[in-house]
């Protein structure tokens, strides 16, 4: 029978709030090598199109489209329809 809330807790095997550790940010601003940097310049918050992107930068468009994607899962750069991106 359970008395009190951490009887539930203690039942289910879960932490209480007090024990629990704190999630932490690992990294406040994302390293970013000289190419990467060039294409962010490229780039604003309106969405773009990849080949125009491409063009600015001076690129082939399948590097920059692997560079899009390497900032996209930094989260710095968001794809939009139409193979477009923007900052996020």
């Amino acid at each position: 029978m359970l008395d009190k809330p951490s009887d539930l807790l203690t039942t289910m095997g879960w932490e209480a709030e007090k024990n629990r550790t704190k999630n932490t940010q690992t990294k406040l601003f994302a390293q970013l090598n000289d190419d990467q940097k060039k294409l962010l310049n490229h780039l604003d918050p309106t969405p773009t199109h990849i080949d125009l992107i491409a063009l600015k930068a001076e690129c082939p468009v399948g590097v920059v489209a692997s560079m899009l994607f390497k900032l996209e899962l930094m989260g710095l750069v968001r794809p939009v329809a139409g193979k477009q991106f923007k900052l996020t």
